[in-house]
C-alpha cells in the first residue's frame, strides 16, 4: 500500500511502498534535504489501512423491542370480557338444556297408552301476549278453571305461576280420561292434596289430583282415573328410564323445544291414523316417497315457536332409521316442493293443507333436513297476523282426536272434545 510525505524544505510529495519507521532519515531526491521520518507516519498509515480494511455495508443497529405494560384495569377489563363471554356462552347452554328438561319432565309422567300429547310453554309464550289465542287451543277455558281451582287448594297465587301445560289423551278409544298436566314456577306443599296420593278433585265431580312431585300437579277425569294417576305419580316420582320422554324419538325430542307442540303416536286406538292420513294424500299419485314413510313412520311431531323473526314453524317424523331419513330428505328437495317460492304442492296436499295455497313465503323458506332416525321441515312466516291458516294447522286441537279419520281432523269444526285437546270452551 502506497505511502506518502512531503519534503519539510521543498514540499516535494516523497512516496513510499512501506511506510518509514519513524525517526528514520529519509533524503529528497530534489533538494538532497535529510530529514528523519515523523512519528504521524506510522499512524497515517494504519488508519489509511483501517478505512480500506472498513466494510462498505454497515448493518443497521437493531434496537430491542420495548416490552408493553399492562395497567391493571386494563387487564382487568380484558379478564372480564372473557369470563362475560364465557358466561354467556355457558348461560344459553343451560338455558337450551333447562327448557327441554322442563318438558321431558312433564313426558315423564305420561302413561305409556297414550297417543296424543301437546304441550304449552306458558313462560315463554307470556312474552308474546299476541299469540294468547294460540295458546289458548289447548289451554282452554275449562283447563284454565282446573288449574285454577286446585292452585287455590295448594295456595298457588299469582297470575303467571304456571311454568308448562301438557295435555294427553288416548285418542280413539272409548272411556279413556283426559290427563292435564301443570307444572309451577315454584314449588308448593303436595301435603294439602294428600301428597302423591290420588285424592277428589276439588271443583268436579268424577276428577281426581295427584301431586306427584312439589312442581307438578295431575288431573284426570272421564275414565279409569284413579289407575292412571297412580301411573302418573309412580312415572313422576321416579322419572323412569322408559317413562314416554324415552318413547318420542329424535323428532319428539325437537318438537318440546318449541313453544307450543303436539305428538301423536300411532298406538291404540290411533294405530292406524298414520296409513290412513298418508293414503288420503296418494290418492292423486302426489308424493309417494313421503307418504310411504310416513304410513311406516312410529311418530309424528309438529311444532311452532315465536320471536322478533316471525313464527316458525317445525314438523317432524321418526323414520325407520336414519337413511330412511335421508332418502326421504332427498326426494322432497328434488321434489316439487323443494323448489322455494316456485315450489308447486300436488293438489290432494293443497286440499288437506289449503295454507299452502296463500302462504308463497312458507314455501320460499321451507327446508328439509334430517337427524338421525328424524326427517324434518323448518320454515317461518315474518308476520304472524298472516300466518293464522299455518297456525290452525300447526296447532290444530282437532288433529288426532279419533273422529274423522286421517288428516280431515285436521280441518274439521271439531267441537266437544275434551278440555286442552280439542275446541276452545267459550
Amino acid at each position: 500500500m502506497a505511502f506518502d510525505i512531503r519534503c519539510l524544505k521543498c514540499n516535494v510529495k516523497l512516496v513510499f511502498d512501506d511506510p518509514p519507521v519513524p525517526g528514520e532519515l529519509i533524503e529528497c531526491p530534489k533538494c538532497g534535504t535529510t530529514f528523519p521520518a515523523p512519528a504521524l507516519a506510522l499512524a497515517a498509515a494504519e488508519n489509511k489501512a483501517a478505512e480500506v480494511k472498513k466494510p462498505t455495508h454497515v448493518p443497521k443497529k437493531v434496537r430491542p423491542k420495548e416490552r408493553v405494560h399492562f395497567s391493571s384495569p386494563l387487564l382487568l377489563l380484558i379478564v372480564g370480557a372473557i369470563m362475560g363471554i364465557l358466561f354467556g356462552v355457558l348461560s344459553v347452554w343451560w338455558w337450551w338444556l333447562y327448557k327441554a328438561g322442563k318438558a321431558e319432565d312433564m313426558l315423564a309422567c305420561v302413561p305409556d297408552t297414550f297417543n296424543v300429547i301437546r304441550g304449552v310453554n306458558m313462560k315463554a309464550m307470556a312474552n308474546y301476549p299476541k299469540m294468547k289465542p294460540e295458546q289458548e287451543k289447548f289451554f282452554d277455558n275449562e283447563a284454565q278453571s282446573v288449574y285454577v281451582d286446585v292452585a287455590k287448594a295448594l295456595d298457588i297465587t299469582g297470575e303467571n305461576s304456571l311454568h308448562y301445560f301438557v295435555s294427553a289423551k288416548e285418542a280413539g278409544k272409548a272411556n279413556t280420561p283426559t290427563l292435564l298436566l301443570f307444572l309451577t314456577r315454584r314449588p308448593f306443599d303436595p301435603g294439602k292434596l294428600g301428597g302423591g296420593s290420588v285424592t277428589a278433585y276439588p271443583g268436579r265431580r268424577q276428577a281426581q289430583v295427584v301431586c306427584p312431585t312439589d312442581r307438578i300437579i295431575a288431573v284426570a277425569w272421564g275414565g279409569n282415573d284413579g289407575a292412571i294417576l297412580n301411573a302418573v305419580a309412580a312415572n313422576a316420582r321416579a322419572k323412569p328410564g322408559d317413562g314416554m320422554h324415552t318413547k318420542v324419538g329424535t323428532a319428539g325430542l325437537m318438537a318440546i323445544r318449541g313453544h307450543i307442540w303436539t305428538i301423536i303416536r300411532p298406538v291404540g286406538g290411533l294405530q292406524n291414523y298414520f296409513k290412513t292420513s298418508a293414503d288420503m294424500i296418494k290418492e292423486d299419485g302426489a308424493m309417494k316417497v313421503l307418504m310411504d314413510t310416513f304410513a311406516g313412520s312410529s311418530l309424528l311431531a309438529t311444532w311452532t315457536s315465536f320471536g322478533s323473526g316471525g313464527v316458525r314453524f317445525g314438523a317432524g317424523m321418526n323414520c325407520a332409521d336414519k337413511d330412511t331419513a335421508k332418502d326421504l330428505v332427498k326426494d322432497m328437495k328434488n321434489g316439487p316442493m323443494g323448489k322455494a317460492d316456485e315450489s308447486e304442492p300436488p293438489h290432494k296436499l293443497k286440499t288437506v293443507f289449503n295454507f299452502l295455497t296463500v302462504h308463497k313465503e312458507f314455501l320460499q323458506y321451507l327446508e328439509y333436513h334430517s337427524s338421525g332416525e328424524c326427517a324434518y321441515l323448518i320454515s317461518k312466516i315474518a308476520d304472524p297476523e298472516k300466518a293464522r291458516d299455518a297456525l290452525n294447522t300447526f296447532n290444530s286441537q282437532h288433529r288426532a282426536t279419533g273422529g274423522g279419520g286421517g288428516f280431515d281432523a285436521m280441518r274439521g269444526a271439531g267441537g266437544g272434545g275434551p278440555p286442552g285437546m280439542d275446541d276452545r270452551r267459550r
